[in-house]
């Protein structure tokens, strides 16, 4: 039934836009770290935080940041993951972005 209802309402056209901002958005991430790897598939975006980033006790922190300014991410070991709804909107899709973004400098500076 699900796949039928995103095939009437062709989700999967309308979230096109907002794969590309995610895509575009974790890469942006990802810079902030020396050696970690950014991965997204549709809509999930990773960062695997690498041992010389600080691997799962930076992902942590990070993940503490995050939800202490809003957002809830989901981390499992040094990876750090945010899966936005489908139905996200521009806007919020940039929002999650940016308050992880934040997230991530803030803590990379400690």
């Amino acid at each position: 039934a699900a796949l039928e209802l995103y095939d009437e309402l062709n989700i999967l056209e309308m979230i096109k836009p907002r794969i590309v901002q995610l895509k575009e958005g974790m890469d942006e991430i990802g810079k902030r770290f020396q050696s970690s790897i950014v991965l997204t598939l549709g809509m999930i975006g990773v960062i695997e935080i690498s041992e010389a980033d600080g691997g799962t006790e930076k992902a942590l922190k990070i993940k503490e940041r995050a939800r202490e300014l809003g957002l809830f991410i989901r981390p499992l070991g040094p990876s750090v993951y945010l899966w936005p709804p489908l139905i996200s909107t521009e806007k919020e899709l940039g929002d999650m972005i940016s308050i992880l973004k934040q997230a991530v400098v803030e803590t990379l500076r400690l």
